[in-house]
């Protein structure tokens, strides 16, 4: 497929409407597909997905207006009297209605102020929900994608199985879960918090009882969201594991950092 055609399908899947052939079709293209053209196709079907707002539904906070509008009720109650003041005053008047404007210009500042810092929180807010949204669809549209047309079978069938990891190397904060099915083809792999590495990447891979790496089942870039490979079946019992690889060198077993059993 072309990146084109690549995006038109990802617009439709995202709406749910492509049929299983044309939906397995697009999958083994975008599997293929070259790292940036998947993750510019993932990013279009995530937008999709989303619901297509594009004014963050966020609400200021709920004191903001009662603490505004007393500021200015409190500023309009001095500034009358201050007014009045100044016209009852016989004596050094022009003293007195000095200080009075003097009074009601800064508490007008004042108030201004307490206007437009409530203003900077709320813009503040709302970007952050918005980065926040963006981010979760982003996520979700990798998660669908990577199932591809056996998302229902990984949500609702009790035959699919989850290969569960746990940290091996102290302060590691990355994540990984391999997800399988007898009727599936292939697994499907996902990470994610992966940190960038000069020179390095991830491999997922099968290990033996001696901790040597048997075999390669996934590549995963550092400092990428959320990613998702297809992987081959994992017989029962196998042990797998996340390690540190140099780019282009094979795969060895000395930095394990997370490690699970099918």
């Amino acid at each position: 497929m072309t990146l084109r055609e690549l995006l038109e399908n990802a617009n439709l899947a995202a709406l749910g409407l492509l049929d299983a052939e044309d939906h397995q079709a697009f999958d083994k293209a975008l599997a293929s597909a070259p790292e940036s053209i998947r993750r510019q196709v993932i990013a279009e079907q995530a937008r999709w997905s989303g619901g297509g707002e594009l004014l963050p539904q966020v609400q200021p906070d709920a004191g903001l207006r009662d603490r505004v509008l007393d500021a200015v009720n409190g500023a309009i109650v001095d500034a009358e009297i201050a007014h009045a003041d100044a016209h009852m005053e016989l004596v050094d008047t022009s003293h007195r209605r000095s200080g009075s404007i003097w009074r009601a210009t800064s508490l007008g500042l004042l108030t201004a102020c307490v206007v437009l810092t409530g203003s900077f929180l709320y813009v503040v807010q709302s970007n952050r929900a918005v980065a926040t949204g963006n981010s979760n669809n982003q996520a979700l549209g990798e998660y669908v994608t990577g199932f591809g047309s056996e998302f229902a079978d990984a949500i609702f069938d009790p035959a699919t199985r989850r290969i569960h990891f746990t940290v091996n190397e102290a302060g590691f904060e990355g994540e990984v879960a391999i997800v399988t099915h007898p009727d599936w083809e292939k697994g499907r792999a996902f990470a994610a918090k992966l940190p960038a590495r000069d020179n390095e990447n991830y491999r997922l891979v099968e290990l033996d009882a001696n901790n040597q790496v048997v075999r390669e089942l996934a590549t995963f870039d550092g400092g990428v969201q959320t990613q998702a490979r297809e992987v081959a079946q994992v017989s029962s019992g196998a042990r797998v594991a996340l390690v540190v690889a140099t780019i282009n060198a094979p795969a060895n077993a000395q930095r394990v950092l997370l490690i699970g059993t099918a």
